[in-house]
């Protein structure tokens, strides 16, 4: 098994990210496939963080992480890891191969069925964001569509899935949807001008 500078067996954590391709972001995501940048450091909540050489919690001793001490690395364990909520580009980091990896070649199945199901959101969410600025529009034709469209875009469902049924409701009493019962006088001129297209 691998192991660590401090002799440790080697573990890692993978995360897996994406990018809308967007104006914004788009020097970001050049400089990633140009492999500009590539290193990560990774940010956490730790309940504790030791000295390797003498056990001494959250920096209560004078040794330095990164120096030798009787050819002893030092560094800081982290432990009771609470949460693993960001990781950053850096030029320099702290474990030197933690970093983006590029896959070339075949893609696994697992990798596809992730890509396929992520591309199944987005189109999930767009779809919902459209639909909702069109109801919005039916319930209150004096709203500005684009911005509507725009609004609809820094929502995510739960918010999105609300203001449908808010706009399906006002939309439906706005135009209210003509019954086309057969009544007895049905043969009568006017009545047949409801079942008109």
């Amino acid at each position: 098994a691998a192991r660590t500078q401090a002799g440790d067996e080697y573990r890692w954590l993978k995360g897996w990210a994406y990018l809308l391709r967007t104006e914004k972001n788009e020097e970001l995501i050049a400089e990633i496939e140009g492999g500009i940048k590539k290193e990560v450091s990774v940010g956490c909540s730790a309940g504790r963080s030791a000295c390797s050489i003498c056990g001494s919690e959250h920096g209560g001793c004078a040794h330095v992480p990164g120096r030798t001490y009787d050819g002893q690395l030092c560094f800081r364990e982290l432990g009771d890891i609470t949460d693993a909520y960001e990781w950053s580009f850096v030029a320099v980091p702290a474990q030197r191969a933690a970093g983006v990896l590029k896959r070339f070649g075949q893609e696994r199945e697992e990798d596809r069925t992730l890509r396929r199901e992520a591309e199944l959101g987005r189109k999930y969410l767009g779809a919902l964001r459209r639909e909702v600025a069109r109801l919005a529009m039916l319930a209150d034709d004096g709203l500005d569509g684009g911005i509507l469209a725009k609004a609809a875009e820094r929502l995510e469902e739960p918010e999105l899935l609300e203001l449908r049924r808010a706009y399906e409701a006002r939309a439906a009493k706005r135009f209210p949807v003509p019954a086309q019962l057969r009544r007895r006088d049905a043969g009568r001129a006017e009545d047949a001008e409801a079942f008109r297209i």
